[in-house]
């Protein structure tokens, strides 16, 4: 049985945590739908005003085909 190369978790720490202990190459990535889903929660009290604006250059960058804006 080959490893998984990549692991897609729901940015629970434990998880992560478990899947590079067994997995030892593989790359856990977060969920865009977790994240996108915990934006608001951690993030729309400490940014204010300034959110909407956040998320909106966060979809732009996530959605991006260009390396260069990504980065």
């Amino acid at each position: 049985m080959t490893e998984p190369m990549v692991f897609i978790t729901d940015a629970d720490p434990a998880m992560v945590a478990a899947v590079v202990q067994m997995y030892e190459t593989a790359y856990p990535i977060q969920c865009i739908f977790h994240i996108s889903e915990n934006l608001p929660k951690n993030l729309k009290a400490k940014l204010g005003n300034e959110y909407d604006s956040f998320v909106r250059d966060f979809f732009l960058c996530r959605n991006s085909l260009c390396e260069e804006l990504f980065q």
